[in-house]
């Protein structure tokens, strides 16, 4: 099954760009669900961006969409100042096939439990975006999938 492949850029203190990437419904032919995934402020990319930025403390400075053509929007606002080196990398599985994927959020605002590197996934932020990623994301295979945890990491360079 198709995909829309969706992805968010965002700027460290030292101007070095990371992406967080991520897979949405397919768009129609005719582009009757555009704005379901897209465009509407309610669509898959707003939302799931709100709830990214909500848990990084980098900027973002670009969203991307590839359906196949590729259509992107730069943010006006690029200020610098957070560090991308650390980052808190999320784990979710394919309902269908229970393959594993991941992504990282660069930056992580204090989402963790007490003296760990596991994220709280009671948090509010990660609440939403787990919302978001059970409801409306889809693996690479195009199946529904399943935020499972989260975890501080180091980045490489």
């Amino acid at each position: 099954m198709a995909t829309t492949k969706i992805s968010h850029t965002f700027v460290d203190h030292s101007k070095e760009k990371t992406v967080v990437t991520y897979h949405a419904a397919a768009i129609a032919a005719d582009g009757s669900n555009w704005d379901d995934v897209v465009t509407d402020v309610a669509s898959v990319l707003a939302l799931t961006g709100t709830a990214i930025n909500a848990i990084t403390g980098l900027n973002e400075t670009k969203a991307s969409v590839s359906v196949p053509d590729y259509a992107e929007y730069a943010l006006s606002y690029p200020a610098y100042g957070h560090d991308r080196e650390i980052a808190v990398r999320f784990s979710y599985q394919d309902d269908v096939t229970l393959d594993l994927y991941r992504f990282d959020i660069p930056d992580p605002i204090d989402i963790f439990l007490d003296n760990s590197d596991e994220v709280d996934m009671s948090s509010a932020t990660v609440v939403a975006l787990k919302a978001l990623v059970d409801s409306v994301w889809l693996s690479p295979a195009g199946n529904a999938c399943t935020l499972i945890s989260g975890r501080k990491v180091g980045r490489r360079n």
